[in-house]
């Protein structure tokens, strides 16, 4: 009789360690499968002696259209913009300098990389990819 207790106990744990090791697969999978794509980050540092008071990214594919605005970019610093996009389609950044004055260039189109390096120097907006 003690044996027979003993056996069912440890199959109660085994069944147990069972399930719990089911239930995490199921959720694990549910979650990769319901989590959208991976996103393409942009990391802009402003080299610049002077703020940028309104950066404008701009990128589309077959069913979307986004645009994202940062405003005033401060001298020195690094924003990290993440974009719904893969790599090497492209994407273009503004600047809105005021008094009509603009910087526009399309970057991203010749790289893989999921992390995009752009700089706004005294030259105009560079891509280190």
């Amino acid at each position: 009789m003690q044996a027979l207790w003993r056996t069912l106990w440890h199959s109660r744990w085994r069944l147990a360690l069972l399930a719990w090791v089911v239930g995490v697969a199921t959720a694990s999978l549910w979650h990769a499968w319901h989590t959208p794509g991976q996103p393409l980050y942009v990391k802009l540092d402003n080299t610049l002696d002077r703020v940028a008071p309104l950066v404008v990214f701009e990128h589309g594919n077959d069913f979307t259209q986004e645009r994202i605005t940062l405003t005033q970019l401060q001298p020195g610093e690094r924003r990290v913009v993440a974009l719904n996009h893969r790599p090497g389609m492209g994407y273009t950044i503004t600047v809105d300098w005021g008094g009509g004055r603009q910087n526009s260039v399309c970057v991203g189109k010749f790289t893989d990389s999921w992390v995009n390096h752009v700089l706004l120097t005294p030259e105009g907006i560079v891509s280190r990819d």
